[in-house]
């Protein structure tokens, strides 16, 4: 047993076993009522998080009204997680929120979208050279998600290729550009085929959507990515409504009125920037931006010279 007050080594009997778990409880406890600082867990779903989330989690329980600063359990959403992880994480994170609240506990979730923060990676991934992680899944017996890995490595396997890209950039200089409109149109079908077979979505509304936006600026004016979602059973619903933060919403809706600006043009060019033009990487889309944003600031005036004129 460890002298008191000191941290005990990694345990290699039953007796040091209880002491580590012993005083990682009393020092959590401590921590806890310490301060009025909030705390924040990351979960991913992996084992180390799934224990430190538990700790936390049966300290609340023990304390129970003495339980007085929330407790924030943060867990990352790429849209491209493994779909068995994905349902797993929203599985105990669903559990353990509903228990919370009928327990009254101070505990609260987010989800953040992130991108390298993801305990077992996005499936898509292309930066590493073989995914352990699906692979790891698939020899563990989920062997319907061997259609995902070879989608994966396909994708690794056509995005070295020079015949499926464009010679010119997105910035206007020479080189390797983005896939070609063929090329693109083919991955869409395979990946949408790919969810059909798997009977998984891997690919959301909106995400359709503002792959049809970038395709309408650069190659394609009939619409052609919401047809071959068409073509595979999806139908895609109109864009969400644009929403942002309460607190920014409120300072918007402040200076709209010291300005006196209209709503409707506000509403227009938020609309230009967050969902018409997502992308300014896009090449030429910030020339088509700036007059688009014109465009939106003439007629405005236009109206409300029109308003003014008018008996």
């Amino acid at each position: 047993m460890s002298n008191p007050g000191s941290v005990p080594h990694p345990h290699t009997t039953v007796e040091d076993a209880v002491d580590l778990e012993t005083w990682t409880r009393q020092e959590l406890g401590r921590l806890y009522l310490e301060d009025s600082r909030p705390w924040v867990v990351a979960f991913s779903g992996g084992k180390d998080s799934t224990l430190v989330l538990q700790l936390v989690y049966e300290l609340l329980v023990e304390l129970g009204e003495k339980a007085h600063k929330p407790v924030f359990v943060v867990t990352t959403d790429t849209g491209v997680e493994a779909p068995n992880v994905s349902a797993y994480v929203s599985g105990v994170l669903g559990v353990i929120r509903d228990h919370a609240r009928a327990a009254r506990l101070p505990l609260l979730d987010l989800s953040t979208p992130s991108c390298g923060g993801s305990r077992f990676g996005c499936w898509t991934c292309t930066v590493v050279k073989e995914d352990k992680s699906l692979q790891g899944f698939i020899q563990s017996g989920e062997d319907w998600m061997e259609p995902l890995n070879a989608f994966r490595n396909r994708l690794k396997e056509v995005r070295e290729r020079d015949d499926w890209r464009a010679t010119i950039r997105r910035d206007g200089s020479s080189g390797p550009g983005p896939f070609l409109p063929e090329r693109r149109r083919q991955l869409l079908r395979e990946l949408l085929d790919l969810e059909r077979k798997v009977g998984q979505r891997l690919i959301d509304d909106q995400e359709i959507h503002y792959i049809q936006q970038a395709w309408r600026m650069e190659f394609d004016l009939k619409g052609e990515a919401l047809e071959i979602a068409s073509h595979y059973g999806r139908t895609i619903g109109p864009m969400e409504d644009l929403q942002l933060p309460d607190a920014e919403q409120q300072i918007l809706e402040q200076l709209v009125a010291e300005r006196g600006i209209s709503p409707d043009l506000v509403e227009r060019l938020l609309r230009l920037v967050l969902q018409d033009y997502p992308d300014l990487r896009v090449w030429g889309s910030k020339a088509a931006l700036q007059r688009d944003i014109e465009e939106a600031i003439s007629v405005s005036l236009a109206q409300e010279e029109t308003t003014r004129v008018e008996p």
